[in-house]
């Protein structure tokens, strides 16, 4: 069975959120962040 859906703002939230926990977040990065999101969902 497939597992629950997620949306693409969820898991950019929680990506941004553990780049964050980890000091390794910047703005400069959300260009790739979208395409990691897009690969995701």
């Amino acid at each position: 069975m497939a597992g629950k859906a997620v949306c693409k703002e969820t898991i950019k939230k929680n990506t941004i959120e553990d780049m964050k926990e980890l000091n390794t977040y910047k703005p400069e990065y959300d260009a790739c962040i979208d395409i990691y999101v897009e690969l995701r969902e």
